[in-house]
């Protein structure tokens, strides 16, 4: 039976969302670098010119198109929800400072979410394989996972601003002991996780942007930690990197 016919009969099975014909006759790989859900797939041209869409066994498919968009999802919520229990700040930066990094990780987490990108931006880096999206998928769960962590020991110091709180602490428990700056590692680490996923060149971009905003955020809380807690602080520096453990 002609393929098209075949696809014709079995129409009453068929999602909404595309998947290229060659993936469903020859391969397991599917296309996840675009689609409605920023992970999602994509209706694309094949060599014949021809679209299907996807059948029974490429649920997995839809379904792994909206993990990522999952867990920073719960992510952001849990951020929002614990935002309030906090201690009162005595210093705070200014308002164009709080721009100056929020802005830009706002533009990096753009340039991953959106469906498609012009130019090289959308080009492929990596290969569509599972290997690849999942290997993305897992360093996202695993860096929110170490971003919450890190804020749940930081307790009622943290702030989303740069800040000095009344009473504030040096917290060297948890991952503090290997950080000092955790959340800025899982956040980042999110972000290349997101990047491998995504599998295409605005991720490289994504992620320098993502690490100049949290470098800039964290040199200006450095500088405030320092001339709060001077010699402590500073000792605290010198036995603990602030980014990746024993390297930066």
């Amino acid at each position: 039976m002609p393929v098209r016919a075949a696809i014709a009969t079995n129409v009453s099975r068929y999602r909404r969302d595309w998947v290229p014909l060659r993936y469903i006759q020859a391969t397991p790989r599917f296309d996840l670098a675009a689609g409605r859900s920023g992970i999602g797939y994509a209706s694309r041209a094949t060599a014949t010119g021809a679209a299907v869409r996807g059948t029974g066994h490429l649920d997995a498919v839809a379904l792994a198109g909206m993990v990522i968009p999952a867990l920073w999802a719960a992510w952001a919520l849990y951020w929002w929800m614990t935002s309030r229990n906090v201690k009162q700040f005595r210093r705070m930066e200014s308002g164009w400072s709080r721009i100056a990094h929020f802005g830009p990780l706002t533009l990096a987490g753009l340039l991953l979410a959106l469906p498609t990108m012009p130019g090289l931006l959308g080009e492929r880096l990596l290969p569509l394989t599972w290997e690849w999206f999942w290997t993305g998928t897992v360093m996202v769960a695993f860096g929110l996972g170490l971003s919450i962590r890190a804020r749940i020991v930081l307790g009622t110091n943290w702030s989303a601003s740069v800040t000095i709180k009344h009473d504030h602490e040096i917290i060297r428990s948890g991952p503090y002991r290997w950080a000092r700056h955790p959340i800025y590692t899982g956040l980042l680490l999110a972000f290349v996780g997101s990047a491998i996923a995504r599998g295409e060149w605005r991720g490289v971009l994504a992620v320098l942007i993502a690490l100049a905003s949290l470098w800039r955020k964290l040199r200006l809380e450095e500088r405030w930690l320092e001339e709060e807690f001077g010699d402590e602080y500073a000792d605290y520096q010198r036995s603990v990197s602030a980014l990746i453990p024993f390297i930066l």
